[in-house]
């Protein structure tokens, strides 16, 4: 067996033990490396996973595979629940105070909450970029019933489509979905 400590101990010929030294970065490094990738989850896969809480209207942290991993649900977007400089934003896109986005952020928040409060497990799907800059994994999520969790926010007027490319798969269920919310003041259209 090769210990690090014997990759940095001097060789018998004299030599100060520098390609020991660099066999115990190299041998470092890829022990990071694996670490750093092991719990992440792979591209257009569908896994099962535990709700375990809401962080907002647009984002839900699971336990999937052991790991607790950020979901953020694809193909929408919700007003922010707090107070910071993407809700800044949305103020000044909606017209809104960014106190009125934060408010309706937490009513969107709380709609997600209620439809998952009975649900112990979700199936997920990850696409073709898995994770965000955030490091969140993007995803589509199903509830136990095959409805997907992202369209009933939409069709309940608690959220916007959001286009990323590549997410374009479900645009026009999503387009009409938001259109017959705001047309019916489902939701946050009832008082925006």
């Amino acid at each position: 067996m090769l210990y690090i400590e014997d990759l940095l101990t001097p060789h018998r010929a004299g030599r100060t033990g520098s390609r020991g030294v660099a066999l115990a970065l190299a041998a470092l490094v890829w022990v990071q490396a694996g670490i750093a990738l092991a719990g992440r989850l792979d591209p257009e896969t569908e896994y099962t996973a535990r709700v375990l809480y809401v962080v907002d209207g647009d984002t839900l942290k699971v336990k999937v595979q052991g790991e607790k991993v950020s979901i953020r649900l694809i193909g929408i977007d919700t007003p922010e629940s707090k107070a910071n400089a993407r809700s800044r934003k949305q103020a000044e896109e909606f017209g809104k105070s960014q106190e009125e986005v934060v408010r309706m952020g937490r009513v969107a928040r709380a709609f997600v909450e209620a439809e998952l409060r009975h649900v112990k497990e979700v199936r997920i799907r990850t696409h073709k970029k898995a994770y965000d800059r955030y490091d969140r994994v993007l995803a589509a999520v199903y509830l136990p019933d095959g409805d997907d969790l992202s369209e009933k926010i939409l069709r309940s007027g608690f959220g916007l489509p959001y286009e990323i490319k590549p997410f374009t798969a479900r645009r026009e269920t999503y387009a009409e979905a938001h259109r017959q919310a705001r047309e019916a003041r489902r939701g946050l259209w009832r008082t925006w």
